[in-house]
């Protein structure tokens, strides 16, 4: 990461508008899908929080988020969007925006951020998992709808909710940098069905699990999805009988596994304890 790295509270007009031509560049979203630049103020005015990264004088990402209330009261923050302009991306930026989050939102006294994010993206697995200690154990059904951006298009918008304790311990040592645990030895695996060199999900989800489990999944789910459509919405039914059949069992996805040459990509599948 360079040492010319700041993040900030971002608080000026123009660098809230800035925010909003990250989002069209991270994402390629639509102007209709595009979170305004009033919005951003706004909610930054009256209690979230609104985080940017600089490079010098060029800001090249932030991190979005507001206070919410669980049904039992509970207070947490839910992290809405968190971008790196494409250019910039691999360098550390959005951990440290995430690690500057996590202080500042504990420096509030609330201890849980919450966020959703496509399962099938292996990348963003790997980041909320394994790099910052999240968990997830909620499964939403196309979440936000029909989505128009290049990376959601012509898919049901299924996400989890990851769940960020910030006072245990899988978090603290994630965000001090160090690395999640291998998977367990006798941790079952669901393997896919390759074919062609394209992976196929199984015919059916896996019997309720007795011990943790790693799941098979597409190692690059954007490529998979550009070449066979039909193959991409099956590993979203596949997926999403998967994690409702594990969360509604008390389990949780806590991280993901990767194997090299060929890439072979896992989640692990545990009992969750929090």
């Amino acid at each position: 990461m360079s040492n010319d790295l700041r993040i900030a509270s971002i608080e000026t007009i123009a660098d809230f508008e800035r925010c909003v031509d990250i989002q069209r560049r991270t994402w390629g979203m639509a102007d209709e899908s595009l979170v305004p630049a009033h919005v951003l103020i706004t909610v930054a005015d009256i209690g979230g929080l609104a985080l940017g990264a600089w490079l010098g004088e060029e800001m090249v990402g932030f991190v979005f988020g507001f206070a919410g209330r669980r049904a039992d009261g509970r207070p947490f923050h839910h992290s809405h969007m968190a971008a790196v302009v494409p250019e910039h991306q691999g360098r550390g930026i959005g951990f440290a925006l995430k690690a500057a989050q996590a202080r500042a939102v504990a420096a509030q006294g609330v201890d849980l951020i919450t966020w959703t994010y496509d399962p099938l993206e292996t990348r963003n697995g790997h980041f909320n998992l394994n790099r910052l200690g999240a968990i997830a154990r909620i499964y939403h059904r196309n979440r936000y709808g029909t989505m128009t951006d290049a990376l959601n298009r012509g898919l049901e918008s299924d996400r989890v909710e990851v769940e960020q304790w910030l006072n245990s311990a899988r978090v603290q040592e994630r965000l001090r940098g160090r690395e999640a645990p291998c998977p367990p030895r006798d941790a079952i695996r669901v393997l896919a069905i390759w074919q062609d060199d394209l992976p196929h999900p199984p015919d059916s989800p896996p019997e309720p699990i007795t011990a943790s489990a790693l799941i098979e999944v597409p190692p690059d789910f954007q490529a998979l999805k550009a070449k066979d459509q039909a193959l991409a919405r099956a590993w979203r039914y596949y997926f999403r009988a998967v994690c409702e059949r594990a969360f509604a069992a008390s389990y949780a996805l806590t991280a993901l596994h990767r194997e090299p040459g060929p890439v072979r990509v896992y989640y692990l599948l545990e009992r969750s304890e929090l």
